[in-house]
Parts: C-alpha cells; sequence; structure tokens
C-alpha cells in the first residue's frame, strides 16, 4: 500500500518566481498566457476547428500511420489516432529530449500529466475526443544531456562521439548499458521485466528514435498515448510558411524579443533568447544554426552556403532540412497538431511565455499551459526520521543547511530569540529616556545595540556548533533525508530513473501516478509505504 501527501508548491522552495505567479494566476502575467476555463476552452476548440481543418487531420492521420509500422500499435492508440480525422478531436501534448531509458522521472511524470489530463477534459466536455500525445525532440543535437540514466544511485553512460540530431543516431555500444543494467538489477520479476524492456528497445532497434519509439509505446500503450517524431519531410511542409518568414523577414526574433522585454521588467530574466534566424541546417551528421552574412546565408561549422533565392529554393524542395530552435519547435508543433494544451516543466513554461507575440503574428493559436504534475518518492526509513525528527513532511524540501538549523534550534533550550528580544526592549527604553535627556547620544546607544546583538548572534553560534558535535546521528538523519529528496542537489525527479522505482513496486509505480496525479497542478505529491 502506496500513501500520499499533498504539499502546495506555496509551502516550499521548488518553484521559480515567475513559476509561483504563474501556478497563482498572476494579474502581471495574463498577458503572456491563456487563462484556463471553459469559456476561454471553448473558444480554442473553435480557433483550432478553423486553423486545422480536414487536409492536416488527413496529412496527420497518415504520418502517424506510417510512424507506427514495425511498432505495436494497441487498440486504444488505434482509435486515438483514427479520431484525429473527426473536427471534434484536439490533442493534449507534452515533449522531450529522447533520454536513454527515459532519463529522470520527470519524463514519465509529463506524459502521466497529459494522459491523466486527456481522461478528464472527456469526463467533462463528451462531446469532444481529446489525445494525449508525446511529441519526441529527435532533432536535437545536445548528446550529453540525454546519453545517461541513474539506477540506484549508479549512473549508466553511454559514451560516443556524435554529429548531428540525436535521433538519427545508431544504438550502437548500447549492449554494454545494458549488460551494466543486467549487473545491477538482479533477478526477480520485476528487474526482468526491466531488462527486457530496455532489451528489447535499445538493441532490437537501430536509431535511437526508434529506440525510444518503442519504449514509450510499451509503458503507455494502453493509455491510448500518441507519439509523434517531427523529423518528417510532409509534416515540414505544413511549415514552410513560418520557415520563409522567420530566416527571411527575422519576424519571430522581433516578436519574441517584445514579448521577451516585458517579461525582463518583470523578472529581470528570460528563459531562452530568439535570434535572427531561428532555424538549424539538419543533413546527414550535421545539425547547425544559419547565420546571415551580408548577401548570404551562412551554415556554421560548415562549407555551406545559400543566396536568398538558393534558400527559398532549398526550403520549398527540402523543407526537412530546417529544424526549428527551442524558439520556433513550439510553433511547428502548433502548426502540426490540432492542439489545445501544452503541459510541461517549469523552465518550459517560462519560454513559452515568452512566444504568444508571435504566435499572433503567424496567426497560429496559441494553446493553454500547464504546469506537470510532480512528486517525491521516500521510502520506510525517510518516513521513520521525519516523524523521529518530529518534522512536517514540507520539510523535506529545505535546503540541508536550513533544515539542520531548523532542527538543531529546535533542540536548543537557551532561548536566544527571547533574549534577543528582551535586548531589544531595553534598548528601545533606553533611547527614548537618554534622547531625551541629549540626541546626539543616539549613534552611540544603537553603536551599543548592535555589538551587543553581534556578541548574542556569535555566542548562539558556538551553541549550535557545540550542538552539531554533540547530535552526529541527528545530523546523519537530516543527510539521509537530504539525499533522498535531492540526490546530487537537485531534486529526486530530475536525477532518479523510473527503474529505481519500478524495481521496488512494480506496475504499482504506474497505477499510482495514473490515480493521483491531476491537472491543474499546484501541489507535489508525497509518496510512501504504508508502515
Amino acid at each position: 500500500m502506496i500513501e500520499k501527501q499533498h504539499i502546495p508548491y506555496s509551502q516550499t522552495p521548488l518553484l521559480s518566481p515567475i513559476m509561483k505567479d504563474f501556478t497563482c494566476e498572476s494579474e502581471s502575467l495574463s498577458p503572456f498566457y491563456i487563462p484556463y476555463s471553459n469559456e476561454n476552452l471553448q473558444s480554442l476548440i473553435q480557433q483550432k476547428k478553423r486553423f486545422f481543418g480536414k487536409d492536416k487531420r488527413t496529412l496527420l492521420h497518415a504520418e502517424l500511420l506510417k510512424q507506427y509500422q514495425g511498432f505495436e500499435l494497441s487498440e486504444q492508440t488505434k482509435n486515438n489516432i483514427d479520431l484525429l480525422l473527426n473536427e471534434n478531436t484536439f490533442t493534449i501534448t507534452t515533449g522531450h529530449q529522447l533520454n536513454l531509458f527515459g532519463g529522470p522521472l520527470y519524463f514519465i511524470y509529463k506524459i502521466i500529466s497529459v494522459v491523466n489530463f486527456a481522461k478528464k477534459l472527456k469526463n467533462q466536455y463528451p462531446e469532444y475526443n481529446f489525445v494525449p500525445v508525446f511529441w519526441m525532440a529527435s532533432e536535437d543535437h545536445d548528446f550529453e544531456e540525454i546519453n545517461h540514466f541513474y539506477l540506484n544511485n549508479k549512473l549508466l553512460a553511454w559514451n560516443r562521439k556524435t554529429k548531428g540530431a540525436v535521433g538519427r543516431l545508431s544504438t550502437e555500444g548500447l549492449e554494454k548499458i545494458y549488460h551494466k543494467l543486467a549487473n545491477i538489477t538482479g533477478d526477480s520479476i520485476n528487474t526482468k521485466k526491466i531488462q527486457e524492456l530496455f532489451r528489447n528497445a535499445y538493441l532490437a532497434h537501430n536509431t535511437l528514435s526508434a529506440a525510444t519509439h518503442y519504449f514509450v509505446n510499451q509503458l503507455f500503450k494502453d493509455q491510448g498515448l500518441v507519439i509523434i517524431d517531427a523529423d518528417n519531410r510532409n509534416l515540414k511542409k505544413e511549415f514552410i510558411p513560418v520557415i520563409k518568414q522567420d530566416i527571411f523577414e527575422n519576424t519571430s526574433f522581433k516578436q519574441i524579443n517584445i514579448q521577451s522585454d516585458k517579461l525582463k521588467k518583470l523578472y529581470n530574466k528570460t528563459q531562452i533568447n530568439a535570434r535572427p534566424v531561428n532555424f538549424f541546417y539538419l543533413k546527414d551528421n550535421i545539425r547547425e544554426r544559419i547565420e546571415k552574412n551580408g548577401n548570404t546565408y551562412k551554415v556554421i561549422n560548415s562549407d555551406i552556403s545559400f543566396s536568398d533565392k538558393e534558400l527559398a529554393s532549398e526550403i520549398d524542395n527540402y523543407p526537412e532540412r530546417f529544424s526549428p530552435n527551442v524558439a520556433l519547435r513550439p510553433m511547428y508543433q502548433e502548426t502540426i497538431l490540432p492542439n489545445l494544451a501544452y503541459i510541461g516543466g517549469g523552465g518550459e513554461l517560462a519560454y513559452w511565455l515568452q512566444l504568444k507575440k508571435a504566435f499572433e503574428t503567424y496567426k497560429i493559436p496559441f494553446p493553454f499551459l500547464f504546469l506537470r504534475n510532480s512528486a517525491l518518492w521516500l521510502d520506510k526509513k525517510s518516513v521513520r526520521y521525519i516523524n523521529k525528527l518530529q518534522l512536517q513532511w514540507q520539510d523535506i524540501f529545505l535546503p540541508e543547511n536550513e533544515l539542520t538549523k531548523k532542527i538543531l534550534t529546535s533542540k536548543n533550550t537557551i532561548p536566544f530569540n527571547t533574549y534577543k528580544q528582551e535586548i531589544e526592549d531595553v534598548f528601545r527604553h533606553l533611547e527614548k529616556d537618554i534622547t531625551t535627556f541629549d540626541k546626539s547620544l543616539r549613534p552611540s546607544i544603537l553603536a551599543s545595540q548592535t555589538r551587543i546583538n553581534k556578541e548574542l548572534n556569535r555566542l548562539e553560534k558556538k551553541v549550535l556548533r557545540n550542538l552539531k558535535r554533540r547530535e552526529t546521528e541527528t545530523l546523519q538523519k537530516i543527510n539521509y533525508l537530504n539525499q533522498t529528496a535531492f540526490p546530487k542537489g537537485v531534486l529526486q525527479e530530475r536525477i532518479w530513473n523510473f527503474s529505481t522505482l519500478y524495481l521496488e513496486y512494480g506496475n504499482a509505480f504506474f497505477t499510482q501516478l495514473l490515480n493521483e496525479f491531476d491537472i491543474p497542478s499546484k501541489e507535489i505529491l508525497i509518496f510512501y509505504p504504508n508502515n
């Protein structure tokens, strides 16, 4: 039996300032996204119907069926793909890089967030259909970000030389990772399932895109999840007008900068920086930026260049060679899907907030944005320590030094705060009496108070240091809790792989998330075993 706690984000330090405002629906952010409401949903549905007509649906349906050739197509997923031909069917999308074996836990959390939200919308609006979609970021080229995962705190890394889009990489060398995985996991029923999944995904498919498609499909085929690989010539044809406008008119650069400047005034920074040209040239083993140099368009780190006319012809004839960067990928997504909502992490949503004005300029409907679900898993030892240290559940999200100070301060029977307040009171009376006599003595009074407060703080630190020496066992418990919640200094979901939890819970891991995750989300869930 798995127990749970709901911890509002407002009780944790987990969100950035912009995401705090986003989850609180701050008025200051309202110009940068579409607030979710029944009225706005109905309006967006009508916009999508006008924008995403029969021809687009027919093309999407055909390309998805092609992409599923060679993969098991479950009845649920086949039904959802066929429903996309219906004008009353819309997608709910998340996307991610092709992390090896899913990489960190939040890869799984994002997918379950869209699966559950699609079900929720269907219950609320039965006259429409809602299809959960996973967008494979197969054109990405940051191999170092995706080439590893952690199982039981052990790093399994796929080291090799790479060039170009990661989705096109061969799976050469992954048999070494499989053997390491087998050595770590043992021979229980759950470990055999994990080993089989990795073997069938990564050793039986030739490219990382195909392996990832198989991996995600095996986990979520029963949920009707539709997987799309947008590294696709026919889908790119739909994007040709935007490609040309971005490259030749710098439209995205101008509009994104307008929105970004406004966000900078509120938060002092933005998540991404748009470029005059927001496309990479994608061919063979290269994915390199396109830059304008005088009257020539140059593909950096190569000898490839084009004149205006040559580049326009290249776009028309080979649209698949033009890969959008982070600023334009969302626009490509919304061009080829009848999409109503994007569910992502805080960093993703922060850059989506920079894009609404560019969407309006291109006359592409802007989707609803939702923060993905988040969870923390604790073992029995962690729960025992939380109870023994008399902590509240949200305390586990405090930095280790703050949690240490909080616990040791509670063990300190010397009432330093009371003494500080008494000193404050004494000096307030002193100041009143002495300045009545001579106002010029006020600086001396304040200086004396400062000296005494410094001495008192110094004494308090000494007491805490002595407490630390005496409370070695307590510090070990605090460290264990911190390493569980923040392995390697970041939140658990950004390090642990799903396999760590699957080995312990089996299918109950997925069942728990499918039962509990809910969008919109303003909280993090804590899961732990029932003692």
